[in-house]
């Protein structure tokens, strides 16, 4: 291990390590496509998962890495739990580490999202109101069409809600936790150079 700093306030990881050496025993999960992209590996002993989606990264990637031996650097948190979790990786003679998008970037991508998500949750219940009111008030086979309707917009109406939900939990969680992403995002740099500027 080359580096281990505690962390003091945070809901979700107790502490920011700096592992190196090779990767050993890398595996994909079983329960989840290899498009989602969830590993399992070990680096200095220690056992991480990762999401590459998150990484911008492919399993495909780090299994070449694992099966050349080939020697990294890595920034994970030590969770509250016990399990690690990897946040960026930089392998020997590589100049682009594999990393997350940088919070800035993540957090204006949710906020362009939610006017949107808000937009859509607003015309589908206002749709969605009128055609139920419109099927209720329709005593013949004519009311059928409004029920569709109605169902429809509802449908749209619960995704819209469900989007909205996740962007405030997202933007909740870069707010709660900017000290710890700013904390590994200077050990990173650190580590990994000019390469992780802006993150």
């Amino acid at each position: 291990m080359k580096e281990l700093i505690p962390i003091a306030r945070d809901r979700r990881a107790r502490a920011i390590k700096v592992l190196e050496g090779p990767l050993d025993h890398f595996r994909v999960a079983v329960t989840t496509s290899m498009e989602t992209g969830r590993v399992r590996f070990a680096l200095g002993g220690i056992l991480i998962d990762a999401r590459l989606r998150e990484q911008n990264a492919t399993p495909e990637i780090l299994q070449a890495l694992a099966d050349q031996r080939t020697p990294v650097v890595a920034g994970v948190f030590e969770m509250h739990d016990g399990t690690h979790t990897l946040d960026w990786l930089q392998p020997l003679g590589v100049q682009q580490p594999i990393a997350p998008e940088p919070t800035s970037v993540k957090t204006k991508k949710i906020r362009q999202s939610l006017p949107h998500a808000l937009r859509l949750a607003a015309v589908s219940g206002l749709i969605g109101a009128v055609a139920l009111f419109l099927a209720l008030r329709i005593e013949s086979a004519w009311n059928l069409p409004f029920l569709i309707i109605t169902a429809l917009a509802t449908a749209a109406l619960m995704l819209s809600l469900f989007q909205i939900a996740f962007s405030i939990s997202a933007l909740w969680e870069s707010f709660s936790r900017r000290q710890t992403l700013q904390l590994m995002a200077s050990v990173m740099t650190k580590y990994c150079g000019e390469y992780t500027h802006g993150r």
